[in-house]
């Protein structure tokens, strides 16, 4: 492979993903109609799953989540009385269908509206970046097309976008016919994997991410400059692709036959810009309410997070499974990249990713989304798998935690299980 050196013993590809579905780059259109395919019957699978288990969970609730499950369908109908459609609404997604209407109608300045510990006021609005409720709100002003649904859709349309470049990257390393097919199916498969269709921002979010690790191999600064910005404007947490994008600079100019000044501007600019966009992020929530400070007042009086050592919240609270899962991942990101199964650069983005889910302590629910957004841990996987001859195994055990999981989810269970 050209990015990733693998072990010495021969590739053999399973049965079940010697198909060449995915991996030929002569044949794009074909391997986008698969993915669509893939895509459609993993929403609709899910979808399936999600209603059913809703249906028959009904009556017999844990009493910890009916109450709150109630409130949840209340909210949810008013985004849709369609239960396969308002089931992937949960969590902060109501919020960002609120948010795509409501910050059209937001006058400066913004008045503070959550109450703090001292008797002060937050603002609430800077809990959620602007780049993805404005996204959608102005799709919806042009489309006429109802925001709750403009969300599912742009969800499933983002998720193929994703396997697109999961499947675009998995090529520029090198990787053979087999392995790119294990690629793109372990990514829809993956446990956490249905964040990465929900009208949330992860879907955004990781479609940046991907087009950042692309351009990367590909030398594109400007391309990943642009990504990076944006993925700072649709999560806080963007800011942290700074690192991955210094490592790929440094690799970069390791690499090169000259080192100019031109070869350090430009594999050094894609991190200044991201730190200029957080920056740029911080002056218009001061623009917007006076203070550069309201997304961190948001977070601390309106959710409760305040941000710590990142290495003591995650030993602090092992006996969390949202936190074991965190370990577990890192864990893995360490031996693949000590096995060359993973990119100096993908690792370090999932690394330091991961640890941002460490960073505040009681951020239990958000856990594995973040752990969701670290997909290259499971493309390397996937590597690893078909070198073993065990996606036959692999890709139904994870299949079955992600429709696990979805349920959970789905039905606020794993909201009660903070």
């Amino acid at each position: 492979m050209a990015g990733v050196q693998q072990d010495s013993e021969p590739i053999v590809a399973d049965r079940a993903v010697s198909r060449d579905l995915f991996a030929r780059p002569d044949r794009p259109r074909k391997a986008l109609l698969a993915i669509v395919a893939l895509a459609l019957t993993w929403r609709i699978l899910l979808s399936m799953v999600g209603t059913i288990s809703s249906n028959v969970l009904d009556d017999v609730r844990p009493d910890a989540s009916r109450e709150v499950h109630q409130q949840l369908e209340a909210a949810r109908l008013d985004v849709s009385d369609w239960r396969p459609v308002h089931l992937w609404f949960n969590w902060d997604a109501l919020h960002y269908e609120n948010l795509s209407r409501t910050w059209f109608e937001i006058e400066r300045p913004v008045a503070p509206n959550v109450i703090t510990a001292t008797g002060g006021r937050a603002w609430n609005e800077f809990s959620w970046p602007p780049l993805y409720p404005v996204g959608v709100g102005v799709l919806h002003w042009l489309t006429r097309i109802e925001a709750g649904l403009l969300m599912v859709l742009g969800g499933l349309a983002l998720f193929v976008g994703f396997l697109a470049l999961v499947r675009r990257i998995a090529i520029a390393d090198g990787d053979d016919a087999p392995t790119v097919n294990a690629t793109v199916l372990l990514n829809a498969a993956a446990p956490f994997a249905f964040f990465l269709g929900t009208p949330l921002s992860e879907p955004l979010f990781v479609v940046l991410a991907a087009v950042v690790l692309l351009a990367t191999r590909r030398n594109n600064w400007l391309l990943a400059s642009v990504a990076a910005a944006l993925m700072v404007w649709t999560r806080m947490n963007g800011v942290f692709m700074v690192v991955p994008l210094a490592v790929a600079g440094v690799l970069a100019i390791r690499a090169a036959d000259e080192r100019t000044p031109r070869r350090y501007l430009e594999a050094f600019a894609p991190p200044t810009i991201c730190l200029a966009a957080f920056g740029a992020y911080l002056g218009f929530a001061r623009w917007l309410s006076g203070t550069a400070r309201a997304p961190f007042l948001t977070q601390k009086y309106g959710w409760g997070n305040t941000a710590g050592n990142p290495i003591t919240n995650l030993l602090g609270n092992l006996d969390r499974w949202q936190y074991i899962t965190v370990a577990l991942y890192l864990i893995a990101v360490v031996w693949l990249l000590a096995r060359r199964w993973l990119p100096p650069v993908d690792a370090t983005y999932c690394f330091v990713m991961l640890l941002a889910a460490t960073t505040v302590a009681r951020t239990f629910g958000a856990a594995p989304r973040y752990v969701a957004v670290a997909f290259p841990v499971v493309s390397a996987i996937a590597r690893w798998s078909t070198a073993r001859k065990a996606n036959n195994l692999v890709l139904p055990i994870s299949a079955a935690l992600q429709a696990a999981f979805f349920v959970m989810w789905a039905n606020y269970w794993l909201t009660i299980m903070y």
